[in-house]
């Protein structure tokens, strides 16, 4: 029998964040956009979703990511730097394998404790990279690391918008779902992370915690291996911590964030997991 014809029609939506600076229409491959794309495809909710955003001296704000949280008990973050750009660095016994793919998106399962990276191909499909064991090393008492993020500069991000509007098409069947599922609440956090000066560059750490009840102030920190630092990170310039903590699934986790603005200039930017 032939295939039958699904008809599709456009779908259009405007997200507004009263902290943005212009409106704008998402290219697919934006970060602003990219979260949706599961949506538009295949009609995969997305979750709640916030951009993170980080300001410069002039009071100007970039999205440093994406996080999802999705219905599936995962969370989902999507860099703000450029894809092409990005660059993975495992290290398994004091060895770093640079793993040289565009990264996508990274993966956190909640109930397995387990993360995994997602490239997305030409043809447009996902593809994991391997790498590491997939299960997460605890840092701290119920705090698991995540993986670590280095850039050269930031002002690479993507300004955050005004207003940003997300255009594609879906079958005419699901638009009233999809509509709704982009309706869920989209927000801006911003970071109190500082844009590095000239000779600085910054370095972001992301942890999941399992018990956000308690007072957390220290936990051991990641940092990029020194091949991929022209200069040598001072020691010094990691033993001063902040950790921002923000709540995830109803306030039951939180993802736990520090950064450190350490003088030095990396090869590229580039993720890190241990």
């Amino acid at each position: 029998m032939p295939k039958r014809t699904v008809r599709t029609v456009p779908l259009r939506f405007c997200i507004d964040f009263p902290e943005g600076s212009q409106s704008i229409i998402a290219d697919p491959s934006s970060v602003l956009a990219r979260p949706y794309r599961r949506l538009m495809q295949e009609g995969t909710e997305p979750g709640s979703i916030s951009y993170l955003a980080v300001q410069d001296p002039s009071g100007v704000l970039y999205v440093l990511g994406v996080l999802c949280e999705t219905v599936g008990d995962r969370l989902v973050f999507f860099p703000g730097i450029p894809c092409p750009i990005v660059e993975g660095f495992f290290s398994a016994d004091g060895i770093e394998c640079p793993i040289d793919r565009d990264v996508d998106h990274l993966t956190f399962e909640m109930k397995r404790r387990a993360a995994h990276f997602t490239r997305v191909t030409e043809a447009g499909n996902r593809q994991t990279i391997a790498g590491p064991p997939q299960r997460r090393h605890e840092v701290a008492p119920g705090v698991l690391a995540w993986f670590g993020l280095t850039a050269r500069s930031l002002d690479r991000l993507e300004l955050l918008p005004s207003k940003v509007w997300i255009v594609g098409e879906c079958p005419a069947t699901d638009v009233a779902r999809r509509t709704t599922s982009l309706q869920q609440s989209s927000r801006a956090v911003v970071m109190p992370i500082p844009f590095p000066a000239r000779g600085f560059f910054a370095h972001v750490n992301f942890y999941v915690d399992f018990n956000p009840g308690r007072a957390l102030t220290r936990i051991a920190t990641l940092l990029p291996p020194p091949s991929a630092v022209s200069r040598s990170v001072p020691v010094g310039s990691v033993f001063a911590q902040t950790l921002y903590h923000l709540p995830v699934f109803g306030s039951a986790f939180s993802v736990t964030i520090d950064w450190h603005l350490p003088q030095g200039d990396p090869v590229r930017n580039f993720l890190i997991c241990t």
